[in-house]
């Protein structure tokens, strides 16, 4: 496995992002909290790839950072993320957490907050986006190897994969478009998984999965996801499913003997 600098990584933001960035937690850390870039922006990074946004995670409760910075957006505060807008820029900042009570395979009736990142990144989807990068001590924290899977090109789920996704039934349909959109493959337990979970992916809504679908179709590649999707027979679960054409997308040729 290759080791990575922090420091060299923190330097593919852009300018203007990262200065926001060590601002923020430089305000979250004078009130005795922590913050870290998080999930998918770390990810991207690590892939050479610049994240088309940018998430952080902090110990500081939602209330707080209400107060702490003068433009804010309460945009899911019941789960803990409020948004932070600087200039045209927007951050989205989530308190560490601890989902409980999965009833319905969508999303968690509540969340514990007061949680230390540990436990945080323990409720996360994959491995890959289970990466924490603290841009003023210039440290990675990677607690579930999520490094080395990004690396070997791997999507591995966080602990027992039929967990994960019983949690969450859109998190399969993510994995399989992961395949196109990054050109990684599943490991074979999470893949194993998602066919066992079809009943729970049943359960998401039509307009979630048209969004995944179009993630797949907008892809350089999507032809490796839409053989998964028809392979697992995802897509039957969704009577009348049909994709919304989207810019630049030809829809017919890029899914027609797949799907």
């Amino acid at each position: 496995m290759t080791n990575v600098d922090p420091d060299e990584l923190i330097k593919k933001i852009p300018e203007n992002f990262r200065e926001d960035i060590i601002q923020i937690t430089q305000n979250i850390r004078k009130e005795g909290g922590e913050c870290y870039l998080i999930g998918g922006s770390v990810r991207d990074l690590l892939l050479s790839k610049i994240p088309d946004e940018f998430d952080l995670t902090t110990s500081l409760l939602p209330d707080k950072i209400l107060t702490l910075f003068k433009r804010t957006v309460p945009t899911g505060i019941k789960h803990g993320t409020v948004t932070v807008l600087i200039q045209d820029r927007s951050y989205e900042i989530t308190t560490f957490r601890k989902d409980v009570d999965y009833i319905d395979g969508r999303r968690p009736e509540a969340v514990e907050f007061g949680v230390s990142l540990s436990e945080d990144l323990k409720r996360r989807d994959f491995t890959m986006n289970a990466l924490a990068l603290d841009l003023e001590a210039k440290r990675l924290i990677d607690e579930h190897s999520g490094l080395e899977d990004i690396q070997n090109k791997i999507i591995r789920t966080i602990g027992d994969p039929i967990e994960r996704f019983t949690e969450d039934g859109l998190r399969p349909i993510r994995a399989i478009r992961f395949v196109s959109s990054l050109g990684f493959t599943l490991e074979s337990e999470t893949a194993k998984a998602i066919i066992q979970c079809r009943n729970i992916t049943a359960k998401i809504s039509k307009e979630r999965v048209h969004d995944e679908l179009n993630k797949t179709l907008k892809s350089k590649n999507p032809a490796p996801s839409l053989k998964l999707f028809k392979e697992f027979r995802i897509l039957e679960l969704f009577t009348n499913l049909k994709l919304y054409p989207t810019e630049n997308t030809n829809v017919e040729k890029k899914s027609g003997k797949f799907l």
